[in-house]
């Protein structure tokens, strides 16, 4: 029945735990991690919980998240070449709707804040793009996919602090804050798609 009810609830229904004991199932927006997974096959018998997930929830490459595919580009790019390379994988530079989702890109794609200074010798220089930008002050932000005013991610202190009328495009740092930097500079950059 659990299987059933999480084929009836695809895309958004990536996998799911199931426990035989309680004759119990939680259906899941994304694939759980193998530290998670480890936590949950040391409990007794009588307690222990199935995991089942749906590899074809998204390409190969492609991480799953309620009912939408994400892609880490490592390649390092201007915004517009960002956008670009997304475009010709049938997908668009990500969009952040919510809280969650926010929260979710931060933990599953960008470095942790301590311990990175020797990869990432500025707090930016490990950021990525996302599909933000604003084309004249003051500070309007939209999305490129949807031209949705830009709610998530949160700003980081002092931003956004483009100025001078220039072209701004946001990357997300790797504390999961937003920052304008001039859409020429070249980071990684996350795709997304349904």
């Amino acid at each position: 029945m659990c299987f059933y009810m999480c084929l009836r609830h695809l895309p958004k229904c990536v996998s799911l735990l199931y426990s035989g004991n309680f004759t119990f199932c939680n259906l899941l927006t994304l694939h759980l991690s193998d530290k998670i997974l480890s936590l949950t096959s040391n409990t007794s018998d009588e307690g222990r919980w199935e995991y089942w997930a749906n590899v074809r929830a998204c390409d190969e490459g492609w991480v799953p998240f309620n009912g939408h595919c994400y892609y880490l580009d490592e390649r390092e790019a201007t915004w517009d070449e960002a956008v670009a390379q997304c475009e010709q994988r049938t997908s668009y530079l990500i969009e952040m709707n919510s809280d969650l989702e926010s929260i979710w890109i931060t933990e599953s794609f960008l470095l942790p804040v301590t311990g990175v200074e020797a990869i990432c010798p500025h707090f930016f220089s490990c950021s990525v793009w996302v599909g933000a930008r604003s084309e004249l002050p003051p500070d309007e932000f939209l999305w490129k996919q949807s031209e949705m005013e830009v709610v998530f991610p949160q700003w980081a202190p002092n931003q956004p602090n483009s100025g001078g009328g220039v072209p701004a495009c946001i990357v997300l740092q790797r504390d999961g804050t937003g920052n304008d930097m001039y859409c020429t500079k070249t980071f990684q950059f996350i795709c997304e798609k349904e």
